[in-house]
Parts: C-alpha cells; sequence; structure tokens
C-alpha cells in the first residue's frame, strides 16, 4: 500500500526525536567499546544527516525531542542485567550530567524550547520515562526516530512506539548498526516491516523544507 509522507508526518501531529547523538557514544569521548559504532554513523553521515534533518524540522515546526541518556557519578544503579550493560559499566564512560561524554554532538545541540528527555535506566525512549504521556498531551502520532543503534535503541524504541499506537519513521541516513551490514540487515528485515523508510532529504521535502 503507498503510503502518503506528507500526510503521515504532518508537522501539527509529528515529533522528531534524535537518540543518544552524544560525544560518548560518536563523539570525541567515545571509548574503546563503541568506536565500531562511532565509525559505522560517521560512514553513513548521521552527524550531519540529522544535524540538517533537525533544522529541517525546526523550520516546519515539528516538535523536537532530544533524547540522551546518562549516567550517575560511578554508574550508581545503572543496570547490570545483560552482558552489554556489564561491557558498558566496565567501559566506565564519561556520561554523568554535565561531561563532556554527556554532552550533544554540535550537530543536533538543543535550542529554544525543544524538549530533552533524560534517560537513566532503560536502553529504549519509552520505558520508564514520560515521554509517551508528553507526546499525547501535544497530540502526536507520528514519530521520526534518528540516531542509536539499530542494534538494540532504535528496534526497540521502534516496538515500543508501534506498540502504543504511534506511526513511525525512519530516516536510514540518521540512524547505524554494526557492523554497518548488520544495520543494513535490520532495516531491510525487520524496521522495513514495523516502519516507514525514507531519507532525511525526503523527509525534509515533505515538510516543504529543500535543502
Amino acid at each position: 500500500m503507498a503510503v502518503d509522507l506528507k500526510e503521515m508526518a504532518n508537522p501539527k501531529s509529528t515529533a522528531l526525536m534524535l537518540m543518544e547523538i552524544q560525544q560518548a557514544v560518536i563523539g570525541k569521548a567515545t571509548p574503546p567499546l563503541f568506536t565500531a559504532l562511532r565509525d559505522a554513523a560517521q560512514k553513513v553521515g548521521l552527524p550531519a544527516n540529522a544535524g540538517r534533518l533537525l533544522q529541517a524540522a525546526r523550520a516546519a515546526g515539528v516538535k523536537v525531542f532530544h533524547c540522551p541518556a546518562f549516567h550517575r557519578a560511578g554508574q550508581e544503579g545503572f543496570i547490570t542485567n545483560c552482558r552489554l550493560a556489564q561491557a558498558v559499566k566496565r567501559a566506565d564512560m564519561p556520561m554523568h550530567l554535565g561531561s563532556e561524554g554527556a554532552d550533544f554532538l554540535p550537530e543536533v545541540k538543543p535550542q529554544g524550547d525543544e524538549f530533552i528527555m533524560w534517560r537513566f535506566h532503560s536502553p529504549t525512549l519509552f520505558h520508564d520515562s514520560s515521554l509517551d504521556s508528553v507526546c499525547r498531551n501535544l497530540g502526536i502520532t507520528t514519530v521520526v526516530l534518528t540516531g542509536l543503534s539499530l542494534n538494540l535503541g532504535i528496534i526497540g524504541s521502534t516496538i515500543e512506539a508501534m506498540n502504543r499506537n504511534y506511526r513511525v519513521i525512519i530516516p536510514t541516513d540518521c540512524v547505524a548498526g554494526y557492523p554497518p551490514e548488520y544495520g543494513e540487515m535490520v532495516l531491510k528485515n525487520t524496521l522495513n516491516g514495523l516502519s516507514y523508510l525514507t531519507t532525511s532529504r525526503e523527509l525534509a521535502e515533505a515538510w516543504g523544507v529543500r535543502q
């Protein structure tokens, strides 16, 4: 069935979500644990593409949600019930509030009254957060997911959004996974059936913004 991107991504009912586009994840404070992910993100041009899409969203009046993760000092209270979380804890990523690692990449720095939804516990966006409630209060019916990663955060957040009856759009040049070929397989074989895949340029044009 053909999809009308202009209708689905109506700025009045659409939210752009930028997940973990932070210095400790794919920026200059990235620990060795995430260098492969950082390289994959750079390969698709994720920071620049997400930055241009953010500018388009602002121009079109789309609600913007920055969705960064953070740790308490010493990672107190951080999850340790899976191998990935244990590896993150061992890496001692500098992501406490105010640290360089928790900071946003310059391409996606928050501005004005944009929402900043700091996340302490969950690896996905909607669990154990107020994101769903805030979106419903704003009349949001479609979410645009960007950021990291296709291995876990994006796929998990897509399922959470779908289960909450949101429509999901994923600009494929604004997400990444590692190894890159695995990320491409996730897009093709899983997210293609759960979301609408497009590009940042196509989405900006649907918002009436030429890049």
